[in-house]
C-alpha cells in the first residue's frame, strides 16, 4: 500500500509540473510589471488565476437513490474538494440524522455551516428552510457561491456572524484563511491558544487571521422575530458549543420537539452533556465526537 501511495504521489507531482511552471511564469511576470507600474496596477494576472480557481466545480452528487435531485459545490481548495469527495463517507450519521428528521415543515439551524455541505443537502432534499451560520470570511464566500450554484437563495438564510451566549463584540480568530477550512473560535482565548498549538510554528504569524465582530444569540434573534424557531440544530463550532447552547436555552425549552446534533471537544464534552440534560433533552446516540439529543 505504501509503495502504491508513493507511486501516486510521483505521478501527481509530474502532472502538476506544467501548472507549477505556469504559476512561476505568472509570478515573474507580476514582478516585472511592478517595476514598470509603480502604482501597483498589475493584479490582472492574479485575477485571471482566481477566476479559473473559482470555476472549479466538483462532480454532481445525487442526494438519494429514489430521486433525480443533485447538488454540486465549488472546490477552490484541497480541503473543499475533500469535503465534497467524502460527502457520504466522512460523517454518514449526520446524513442519516437529517434523513430521519427532515421534512418540508422542519427548519434546520446549521451552526458552523462551513461551505454549506449539509445546509444545501437539507434544503435541496426537503425543500425546507435552513439558517446557515458561518462567520469565516473565506467559508462565507464559498457558502454564498454554493447557495447560488444550487439555486437555493430563497431557502437558505445566510447569517455571517458567530453564534454566542449573548449579543457582544469580541475577537473572531481563524488559523488560516483557506476556503473550506475549520479551526476558528469566537471570544475564547483558551480555545484560540489550543488551536494555535496544533500548527507549525513558522506558519503562526503568517497565516493567522483575527478581527473584531458581533456575536449573536439565538434567543435574542428569535425574540426579535428575525428568524423562526428550529426543529433541527446542528452545532459544529470548534469548541464554542457551550456559548451556543447558553445563547439558545429559551429556544430549546420553548420548542415542543427538537433534535440536536452537536460536536464536542474533550474539554467541553461533560459540560455540554450536563447542560443538555438540564434542558430536558435525552441523549439518543453517540458517534465519535458527535452526539444526538432530543426532546
Amino acid at each position: 500500500m505504501k509503495i502504491f501511495l508513493r507511486f501516486v504521489r510521483i505521478i501527481r507531482s509530474i502532472l502538476y509540473l506544467p501548472l507549477r511552471v505556469v504559476v512561476l511564469i505568472g509570478n515573474l511576470y507580476s514582478q516585472f510589471l511592478k517595476i514598470l507600474d509603480r502604482r501597483n496596477h498589475d493584479t490582472f494576472w492574479q485575477e485571471i488565476m482566481q477566476k479559473s480557481i473559482d470555476k472549479n466545480i466538483g462532480k454532481n452528487i445525487k442526494i438519494s437513490s429514489d430521486s433525480n435531485k443533485e447538488i454540486k459545490f465549488y472546490c477552490p481548495s484541497k480541503i473543499a474538494s475533500f469535503r465534497v469527495k467524502t460527502f457520504f463517507t466522512k460523517e454518514p450519521e449526520t446524513i442519516e440524522w437529517m434523513n430521519v428528521h427532515g421534512s418540508e415543515k422542519n427548519c434546520l439551524y446549521d451552526i458552523g455551516a462551513n461551505m454549506g455541505i449539509y445546509s444545501i443537502y437539507y434544503a435541496k432534499k426537503f425543500k425546507s428552510d435552513v439558517y446557515a451560520f458561518e462567520p469565516s470570511f473565506r467559508n462565507l464566500d464559498l457558502l454564498a457561491r454554493n447557495i447560488k450554484l444550487n439555486l437555493l437563495e430563497k431557502q437558505i438564510f445566510l447569517i455571517p456572524n458567530p453564534v454566542s451566549k449573548k449579543f457582544l463584540v469580541s475577537e473572531f480568530f481563524q488559523i488560516q484563511a483557506i476556503a473550506g477550512l475549520a479551526g476558528a473560535t469566537f471570544a475564547d482565548e483558551n480555545i484560540k491558544n489550543s488551536i494555535i498549538k496544533t500548527i507549525n510554528q513558522d506558519q503562526k504569524k503568517k497565516d493567522m487571521i483575527s478581527y473584531k465582530t458581533l456575536g449573536l444569540s439565538i434567543d435574542n434573534l428569535i425574540e426579535l422575530n428575525l428568524i423562526k424557531p428550529p426543529n433541527l440544530i446542528k452545532i459544529d463550532v470548534d469548541g464554542n458549543e457551550l456559548d451556543v447552547i447558553n445563547g439558545c436555552k429559551k429556544t430549546i425549552q420553548n420548542v415542543k420537539k427538537v433534535s440536536i446534533l452537536i460536536e464536542t471537544r474533550e474539554e467541553t464534552h461533560n459540560y455540554v452533556e450536563t447542560m443538555l440534560k438540564n434542558l430536558g433533552l435525552k441523549k439518543i446516540n453517540q458517534f465519535r465526537p458527535n452526539s444526538i439529543w432530543e426532546k
